[in-house]
């Protein structure tokens, strides 16, 4: 893919949005249903039945992510690798906004008034630019740079709307979650109860990884085992490429099975796309023994969806799910291992991020700046 990185995250940031999310019409097709039956926003057709709980394979998943924290604990107990505790700074204002913000959109959902029960299902948005605000301000007290004040600031709200959409037209085909109090909504009430929340969804990740960055333990995956060099061969990128596609197309052949893939496909082929365009991502830094992005962008995405399932519990615009298999136990309205996706999510957050980065012309002024300085140093 040739042109200006600008060019080539534009590319790859589309095919992902407008083309990757038409693959599963494919099985639809397949299957002999029309492509109007899943047009429908907020209203997934009814087709699929979903299995029964399965306790073998709530065992299987639960003995795997057990392993993966195991993994993780063993490594934070190794404190000699922690790095040194940065400099706090005056807390913001913007912060404070946020907690009165938050003070008074949280009741507001979850109250039961009479005179306020009909802006109850508007308080969403509220919530989540309350949140912006005050992890925002977090990180920049702990030490990080002003989240608002950075070019790809707006970007990440445009884009980020954009980036989630194809989530919902996933959900379409496995109709693992549902929403109740969002339908026949008008042209007002869509924008404020359904792209508004989406547009928060990628900068409220970004916000919480910086605030866990500028955490000491963060460091202890500073200085790792890198990534195995034959991840890189064309080959298997093809292979991870294809897997990612044929998920895809399978979502409405089989979805009590391949609902995994709504979250794994996205990053593969992000990973792939971006690769073969020849973008920056910052996952790369594995291949150098860093995995700080790979720890921080997961559990930034897991602790937003904490926040987002515990919001949604008792909020009258809300979702609930339906899982094959791993339906129970729940934690909020969630299954309590449906929280892995966020763990795969936050991954494909990095990459987007990092993309809008390169829409916004940030990471290419910042290479510049870097080869401005050795020039000079050389010099």
């Amino acid at each position: 893919m040739n042109g200006s990185p600008r060019t080539r995250a534009l590319g790859v940031f589309a095919v992902l949005v407008l083309l990757v999310p038409r693959l599963p019409l494919l099985g639809a097709l397949l299957l002999g249903h029309a492509p109007a039956a899943f047009e429908t926003p907020f209203d997934p057709p009814g087709f699929v039945v979903h299995a029964p709980f399965s306790p073998l394979a709530f065992a299987f998943a639960a003995v795997t992510l057990l392993a993966f924290g195991v993994w993780i604990v063993r490594l934070l107990r190794q404190r000699e690798r922690w790095g040194p505790q940065l400099p706090r700074r005056p807390w913001p204002r913007t912060g404070t906004i946020g907690l009165l913000l938050l003070a008074v959109a949280w009741p507001l959902a979850w109250g039961a008034l009479p005179p306020l029960a009909a802006w109850r299902g508007y308080t969403f948005t509220p919530l989540w630019v309350a949140f912006l605000l005050v992890v925002a301000a977090l990180a920049q007290w702990r030490g990080a740079g002003s989240f608002w004040r950075r070019p790809e600031c707006p970007w990440l709200f445009v884009l980020g709307t954009w980036f989630w959409c194809p989530f919902e037209y996933y959900n379409r085909f496995t109709e693992n979650w549902l929403y109740h109090g969002v339908r026949d909504l008008g042209a007002v009430d869509f924008v404020v109860m359904a792209l508004l929340p989406f547009a928060t969804v990628l900068p409220a990740v970004v916000v919480v990884r910086d605030l866990l960055r500028t955490m000491p333990w963060i460091d202890a995956f500073a200085a790792r085992r890198p990534l195995p060099k034959w991840v890189a061969r064309r080959d298997v990128e093809a292979a991870a490429a294809a897997i990612a596609v044929l998920g895809l197309i399978a979502l409405p052949l089989w979805p009590q099975g391949t609902f995994p893939m709504v979250w794994l496909s996205p990053l593969l082929l992000l990973v792939v796309g971006m690769r073969r365009a020849r973008l920056h991502n910052s996952l790369g830094a594995a291949w150098q023994g860093d995995w700080r992005e790979w720890v921080a962008w997961p559990l930034a995405a897991l602790v937003c969806g904490v926040f987002w399932e515990g919001w949604n519990w008792f909020s009258t615009a809300r979702w609930t799910y339906a899982v094959s298999w791993l339906g129970e136990p729940r934690v909020f309205e969630m299954p309590l291992l449906g929280y892995a996706g966020y763990l795969v999510f936050g991954l494909a957050c990095a990459l987007v991020r990092d993309l809008v980065r390169q829409v916004a012309g940030v990471h290419g002024a910042n290479a510049r700046r870097r080869g401005e300085a050795d020039v000079q140093a050389r010099g």
